[in-house]
């Protein structure tokens, strides 16, 4: 009778070590994601933030032009 070899230790990787690999990719590019969304949600905040002084300053701006006009 003829065996056939076992191919099992020629192989690199075991089916678990490729499932914990592409976790650890999840892993990876979930991570990545996260930090882009709090990057992106900073920002927006920081925007959001300006336009508010900027509303505020120009109202407090035309109060006064307002006034102006008034006397």
């Amino acid at each position: 009778m003829h065996s056939s070899p076992d191919i099992s230790a020629s192989t690199s990787a075991s089916p678990t070590e490729t499932i914990s690999g592409a976790s650890d990719d999840s892993y990876r590019i979930d991570e990545h994601q996260t930090i882009q969304f709090r990057k992106a949600k900073k920002k927006s905040s920081n925007v959001f933030q300006e336009k508010l002084a900027r509303v505020k300053f120009l109202k407090e701006e035309n109060a006064k032009l307002e006034i102006d006009m008034l006397h």
